[in-house]
């Protein structure tokens, strides 16, 4: 290789890093501006991104301390779809009473109105939390869990969903309808 070839493919090279650095540096600053954070309402420490549900259910898995991936969100948005309730800040209908924060009562069944996203993800995490829910917090920590295999837990049933989530999956359209805030 000549001199000459050698210092084009330098430059050429210093070139690309430079604008690869400038790509990652403006995709962060955008991803800044774009994810407000709040406190960390379950350990009090931290951050927590609550800016949009996908976030929302991103936070649970967090807070679940499981490694988010496409199948355990694929299952979380089946499972706001089977659930289908317009309970404020509470996508999956939790009866967690959350002493202090003003909740209401949305239906007779005790499924509870949370007065922000905060609240209703601490809400969420407990419950899942309880005995009843293990099996799906277990089955959600396996990182090769699929969809399929969460939705047919016999915790859904203890929960009140049963086998709607099972169904959402089955139909092949996963739409859940926004968080109510």
């Amino acid at each position: 290789m000549s001199l000459g070839m050698a210092v084009a493919a330098l430059t050429t090279f210093k070139a690309a890093i430079s604008n690869k650095e400038a790509a990652v540096t403006a995709k962060a600053a955008v991803a800044k501006k774009s994810k407000p954070k709040t406190k960390d309402p379950v350990s009090g420490d931290g951050d927590v991104d609550l800016s949009n549900d996908l976030a929302f259910y991103k936070a649970v898995l967090k807070k679940l301390g499981v490694k988010e991936t496409a199948e355990k969100i694929k299952f979380l948005l089946a499972w706001r779809q089977g659930e289908g309730g317009q309970a404020r800040n509470n996508p999956f209908n939790t009866s967690k009473d959350m002493p202090g924060t003003a909740d209401t009562k949305y239906n007779s069944h005790g499924v509870r109105n949370y007065p922000d996203r905060k609240t209703g993800l601490e809400a969420t995490v407990a419950t899942l939390k309880l005995s009843y829910y293990k099996e799906i917090v277990d089955l959600l920590s396996k990182d090769t869990v699929t969809a399929q295999e969460l939705a047919h837990t016999s915790a859904l049933k203890k929960w009140g969903t049963g086998k709607m989530v099972r169904k959402v999956l089955d139909s092949g359209k996963i739409n859940p309808p926004d968080i109510v805030a």
